[in-house]
Protein backbone atom coordinates (compact mmCIF):
# COMPACT_ATOMS: atom_id res chain seq x y z
CA UNK A 1 0.00 0.00 0.00
CA UNK A 2 3.01 2.39 -0.45
CA UNK A 3 5.07 4.12 1.88
CA UNK A 4 3.27 5.72 5.63
CA UNK A 5 5.24 9.02 5.11
CA UNK A 6 4.21 12.51 5.69
CA UNK A 7 2.75 14.29 2.17
CA UNK A 8 5.00 16.97 3.22
CA UNK A 9 8.11 14.82 4.09
CA UNK A 10 9.44 13.72 0.65
CA UNK A 11 13.04 13.28 -0.52
CA UNK A 12 13.54 17.10 -1.30
CA UNK A 13 11.48 19.08 1.64
CA UNK A 14 12.55 19.40 5.36
CA UNK A 15 10.59 19.32 8.64
CA UNK A 16 10.78 22.17 10.70
CA UNK A 17 10.40 22.27 14.27
CA UNK A 18 7.19 24.48 15.72
CA UNK A 19 8.82 26.91 16.90
CA UNK A 20 11.10 27.36 13.84
CA UNK A 21 7.73 27.14 12.14
CA UNK A 22 5.72 29.62 14.10
CA UNK A 23 8.27 32.38 13.83
CA UNK A 24 8.34 31.75 9.73
CA UNK A 25 4.61 31.96 10.40
CA UNK A 26 4.12 34.95 12.13
CA UNK A 27 6.66 37.14 10.05
CA UNK A 28 4.86 36.17 7.00
CA UNK A 29 1.51 37.38 8.49
CA UNK A 30 2.49 40.45 10.21
CA UNK A 31 4.92 41.66 7.37
CA UNK A 32 3.58 40.96 3.71
CA UNK A 33 1.63 43.23 2.25
CA UNK A 34 -0.35 43.59 -0.78
CA UNK A 35 -3.03 40.86 -0.12
CA UNK A 36 -3.51 37.50 -0.56
CA UNK A 37 -1.39 37.72 -3.19
CA UNK A 38 1.85 39.36 -2.03
CA UNK A 39 1.20 36.96 1.36
CA UNK A 40 1.24 34.00 -0.99
CA UNK A 41 4.05 35.11 -2.59
CA UNK A 42 5.70 35.44 0.40
CA UNK A 43 4.55 32.23 1.39
CA UNK A 44 5.85 30.20 -1.83
CA UNK A 45 9.23 32.55 -1.56
CA UNK A 46 10.29 31.11 1.95
CA UNK A 47 8.52 27.84 1.98
CA UNK A 48 9.23 26.73 -1.44
CA UNK A 49 12.14 28.44 -2.72
CA UNK A 50 14.31 29.33 0.55
CA UNK A 51 13.73 26.70 3.47
CA UNK A 52 12.00 23.86 0.98
CA UNK A 53 9.53 22.79 3.35
CA UNK A 54 6.99 21.77 0.95
CA UNK A 55 7.01 21.07 -2.54
CA UNK A 56 6.51 23.03 -5.68
CA UNK A 57 3.98 20.69 -6.93
CA UNK A 58 2.78 19.79 -3.20
CA UNK A 59 1.93 23.76 -2.77
CA UNK A 60 0.99 24.79 -6.29
CA UNK A 61 -1.92 22.06 -5.44
CA UNK A 62 -2.77 23.15 -2.13
CA UNK A 63 -3.03 26.70 -3.53
CA UNK A 64 -5.58 25.79 -6.55
CA UNK A 65 -7.31 23.88 -4.10
CA UNK A 66 -7.54 27.34 -1.85
CA UNK A 67 -8.97 28.92 -4.53
CA UNK A 68 -12.51 27.03 -4.97
CA UNK A 69 -12.67 27.24 -1.75
CA UNK A 70 -14.47 30.99 -0.20
CA UNK A 71 -13.10 32.82 1.64
CA UNK A 72 -9.34 34.41 2.24
CA UNK A 73 -6.96 32.12 0.17
CA UNK A 74 -3.16 33.25 1.61
CA UNK A 75 -4.80 32.31 5.21
CA UNK A 76 -6.47 29.28 4.16
CA UNK A 77 -2.91 27.75 2.37
CA UNK A 78 -1.07 29.14 5.33
CA UNK A 79 -3.30 27.25 7.45
CA UNK A 80 -3.39 23.75 4.93
CA UNK A 81 0.51 23.83 5.08
CA UNK A 82 0.62 24.69 8.40
CA UNK A 83 -1.23 21.58 9.09
CA UNK A 84 0.51 19.47 6.76
CA UNK A 85 3.78 20.44 8.89
CA UNK A 86 2.68 20.11 12.26
CA UNK A 87 -1.13 18.86 13.03
CA UNK A 88 -4.39 21.33 13.79
CA UNK A 89 -1.72 23.00 16.08
CA UNK A 90 0.51 23.96 13.36
CA UNK A 91 -3.00 25.06 11.11
CA UNK A 92 -3.91 27.16 13.85
CA UNK A 93 -0.82 28.82 14.40
CA UNK A 94 -0.09 29.21 10.37
CA UNK A 95 -3.66 30.82 10.03
CA UNK A 96 -3.72 33.23 13.12
CA UNK A 97 -0.97 35.43 12.34
CA UNK A 98 -2.87 36.08 9.16
CA UNK A 99 -5.94 37.21 11.11
CA UNK A 100 -4.29 38.98 14.23
CA UNK A 101 -2.83 42.30 12.11
CA UNK A 102 -6.13 43.31 10.31
CA UNK A 103 -7.97 42.52 13.84
CA UNK A 104 -5.45 44.81 15.60
CA UNK A 105 -6.05 47.37 13.00
CA UNK A 106 -10.18 47.19 13.51
CA UNK A 107 -9.71 47.32 17.51
CA UNK A 108 -7.16 49.91 17.25
CA UNK A 109 -9.96 52.28 14.97
CA UNK A 110 -12.65 51.33 17.34
CA UNK A 111 -10.97 52.74 20.29
CA UNK A 112 -9.99 55.73 18.74
CA UNK A 113 -13.28 56.37 17.82
CA UNK A 114 -14.48 55.33 21.02
CA UNK A 115 -11.84 57.59 23.16
CA UNK A 116 -12.22 60.41 21.34
CA UNK A 117 -15.60 61.19 20.02
CA UNK A 118 -14.92 64.21 17.76
CA UNK A 119 -12.28 61.74 15.67
CA UNK A 120 -15.70 59.60 15.05
CA UNK A 121 -16.81 63.15 13.14
CA UNK A 122 -13.49 63.15 10.87
CA UNK A 123 -12.69 61.01 8.06
CA UNK A 124 -13.04 57.70 10.08
CA UNK A 125 -16.79 58.41 9.98
CA UNK A 126 -16.73 58.60 6.26
CA UNK A 127 -14.69 55.15 5.83
CA UNK A 128 -17.00 53.71 8.47
CA UNK A 129 -20.08 54.94 6.29
CA UNK A 130 -18.69 53.88 2.92
CA UNK A 131 -17.37 50.60 4.40
CA UNK A 132 -21.01 49.57 6.27
CA UNK A 133 -23.28 51.48 2.79
CA UNK A 134 -21.42 48.86 0.04
CA UNK A 135 -22.88 45.55 1.68
CA UNK A 136 -25.89 46.65 3.17
CA UNK A 137 -26.85 48.53 -0.91
CA UNK A 138 -25.80 45.21 -2.17
CA UNK A 139 -28.27 42.79 0.25
CA UNK A 140 -30.72 45.20 -0.19
CA UNK A 141 -30.37 45.38 -4.16
CA UNK A 142 -29.72 41.44 -4.11
CA UNK A 143 -33.88 40.13 -5.07
CA UNK A 144 -34.24 43.28 -7.52
CA UNK A 145 -30.59 42.00 -9.50
CA UNK A 146 -32.67 38.01 -8.90
CA UNK A 147 -35.41 39.31 -10.75
CA UNK A 148 -33.70 41.03 -13.79
CA UNK A 149 -31.13 38.05 -13.97
CA UNK A 150 -34.44 35.34 -13.68
CA UNK A 151 -34.27 34.86 -17.80
CA UNK A 152 -30.40 33.50 -17.75
CA UNK A 153 -31.42 30.62 -15.45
Amino acid sequence: MGSKTSPASTSSTQNPSFNEALAVWASIGVLSFGGPAGQIASMHRVLVDERRWISEERFLHAHNFCMLLPGPEATQLATYVGWLLHGTLGGLAAGFPFVLPGALVVLVLHRLCTLWPCAARSPWRRIASKTLHLPRRLVWSRPRLDRHLYFLL
